[in-house]
């Protein structure tokens, strides 16, 4: 699925691809395309840890060290996004 967000510090309107899970806790994007459309990285002061639905930390201790963020448009109602920037 596609949808359109705008980038905060250019407020350049970007489409991109999404997979919807209903069973995530927070909306992650690949670093790759992060850096393919441009969005401003923003560093983590402290890590976090990632883990799965029993609370067990993933394989080789991934850990979320960086955020984006992004406007959603829709229906004339504006919403802040924050993508935590995966990086396997």
């Amino acid at each position: 699925m596609n949808i359109g967000v705008e980038k905060i510090d250019t407020h350049k309107g970007v489409i991109i691809k999404v997979l919807l899970d209903s069973g995530a806790t927070g909306m992650f994007m690949d670093r790759q395309m992060a850096a393919k459309h441009g969005f401003k990285l923003q560093k983590l002061e402290r890590p976090i840890a990632v883990r799965n639905c029993k609370e067990a930390k993933l394989q080789a201790g991934i850990k979320l060290t960086t955020l984006c963020s992004a406007i959603d448009k829709k229906n004339l109602i504006e919403s802040l996004l924050d993508f935590a920037i995966l990086y396997i």
